[in-house]
């Protein structure tokens, strides 16, 4: 899925769905006890955001999806930031 991301790195909405998508697996991985996992795709998915708001404020979604990523990086052990 972060190939779609940096295929077309101005198109916020790709971006953004990708960012999320990241969350999600995220929470998947800490369902299934997967933390290194789960911390390595929050770690790409504010990767991703990072990088689209070099661009520009991030539109809603981003701003949901970038506070959700930051509370699951506090939550997981071992977090890189």
């Amino acid at each position: 899925m972060t190939r779609f991301a940096q295929d077309d790195p101005t198109n916020a909405e790709i971006q953004v769905t990708t960012a999320s998508v990241c969350a999600q697996l995220a929470l998947a991985n800490v369902a299934l006890n997967e933390g290194g996992e789960a911390s390595e795709v929050v770690q790409q998915g504010l990767a991703i955001l990072a990088e689209l708001e070099k661009g520009g404020p991030l539109p809603p979604a981003g701003l949901e999806t970038l506070k959700l990523l930051e509370e699951l990086e506090r939550a997981l052990p071992g977090r890189q930031r």
